[in-house]
């Protein structure tokens, strides 16, 4: 209860700050949410450019896994979302970053499940197999 009433104090917040925006165009706030992605570097660079052209324009952003992302678009509470995976084109226009983001697995140098999994994934590979595929 208490974390619908704090989105919708930021929702109200938003639509008040918009109002006052609508005279200067070329100024105000844009939230933006991001999932964790490596491609947020073009986001940056695309900020970077807006600045330069539009100095009155901020920039609010806000981090979380895609889930909580898209729910703060869904609400209102963003403008943009930046996913690691991919939208539902049902219900979102979307556009792709230029690179996709690489994954892989960290685990401590002689961790035995470690070597297990490695040598799994070994076979896996070789065999043709896609790890996320089901036997």
């Amino acid at each position: 209860m208490r974390k619908r009433a704090e989105d919708l104090i930021k929702m109200a917040d938003k639509i008040s700050e918009e109002f006052h925006a609508l005279d200067d165009v070329l100024g105000g706030d844009i939230y933006f949410g991001l999932a964790e992605s490596y491609q947020i570097r073009h986001l940056a660079a695309a900020i970077r450019t807006f600045k330069n052209t539009y100095p009155d324009l901020h920039y609010h952003i806000t981090s979380g896994d895609t889930e909580q992302v898209t729910e703060k678009l869904d609400k209102g509470i963003i403008d943009f979302a930046v996913l690691a995976q991919e939208s539902n084109p049902a219900k979102y226009h979307s556009l792709k970053f230029p690179d996709a983001d690489l994954w892989g697995i960290v685990m401590p140098a002689g961790c035995p499940i470690a070597e297990r999994l490695l040598e799994m994934l070994k076979t896996a590979f070789l065999q043709g197999i896609s790890p996320t595929q089901k036997r």
